[in-house]
């Protein structure tokens, strides 16, 4: 018999990372609008962390701290890679639905 309760223990990916409280999202929130001086963008970066979550969202930040221009190139990455698992979440959805019987009563 295979124990498969430790399966998830092996992935990093973000798929398996614990759904992010409301006010850990808002705190990382707000810490992104201070540090890119952008509080416009307050919403967005909501979305962003629950989309890509939060350990993926820092580690986005991570990659371009150091450089002039982070918040922009923070935003474009995020956005990319948002557009990504949004679009094959929806393709992983129309998958399972396709097997569905349709109800046209």
């Amino acid at each position: 018999m295979i124990d498969d309760s430790n399966l998830t223990d092996n992935y990093s990916n973000s798929q398996f990372e614990k759904r992010p409280t409301l006010q850990d999202i808002d705190e990382l929130a707000n810490a992104l609008c201070v540090e890119y001086s952008n509080h416009e963008f307050y919403k967005w970066y909501c979305k962003t962390i629950n989309v890509l979550g939060i350990q993926r969202v820092n580690e986005i930040r991570a990659m371009y701290r150091d450089t002039r221009q982070a918040r922009h190139l923070f935003s474009r990455r995020a956005s990319e890679e948002m557009k990504v698992k949004i679009a094959r979440q929806r393709m992983l959805d129309e998958r399972r639905d396709r097997g569905k019987a349709k109800d046209f009563s």
